[in-house]
């Protein structure tokens, strides 16, 4: 059901820890085990990604590629100011 915001959840708990998922998770008011039931609506995944931007994070989607390395890679940094 919701395997692009659970990926997205995963990849924040994974660079930022539990800080930076709960932080994500008041932000968006949306919990990782309701990201995981959900469907993916696009205007949710939006606000989603507008959240983290607004937090300072940065997510940035993994590439599609024949490696399987690529595949898997989800890059997340902190967005420089």
């Amino acid at each position: 059901m919701g395997k692009e915001l659970e990926s997205i959840y995963e990849t924040i708990e994974k660079k930022y820890g539990k800080i930076g998922l709960y932080r994500l998770v008041v932000k968006t008011k949306i919990s990782k085990n309701r990201a995981k039931e959900i469907e993916d609506d696009p205007e949710l995944i939006s606000l989603v990604k507008k959240n983290i931007v607004e937090l300072g994070f940065v997510y940035i989607e993994p590439q599609r590629s024949k490696s399987r390395f690529a595949r898997l890679a989800s890059f997340i940094r902190r967005r420089k100011r």
